[in-house]
């Protein structure tokens, strides 16, 4: 909630947070609301790597989107 609104920190923790509902989702067989979710979650992700400078463009607070997207494709259905 302290991150700066629109921020690359604010995107990354939103699509983590999702990426942890997800989960839950999947543990308790809500497998629509879990897929629903990891669409949302790519989206948010990949909003908080538009654009990095190319020197960093694969990390933000030290995750990598290449982690996400993958542990993103893991979860899904």
């Amino acid at each position: 909630m302290r991150c700066a609104v629109n921020s690359r920190e604010r995107f990354l923790l939103k699509g983590l947070i999702q990426l942890a509902n997800a989960r839950l989702k999947t543990a308790q067989g809500k497998y629509n609301a879990a897929q629903k979710i990891l669409l949302q979650s790519q989206e948010v992700i990949e909003e908080a790597f538009r654009g990095r400078p190319q020197a960093d463009s694969g990390t933000i607070m030290g995750v990598k989107q290449y982690d996400l997207l993958e542990l993103n494709q893991n979860y899904a259905l």
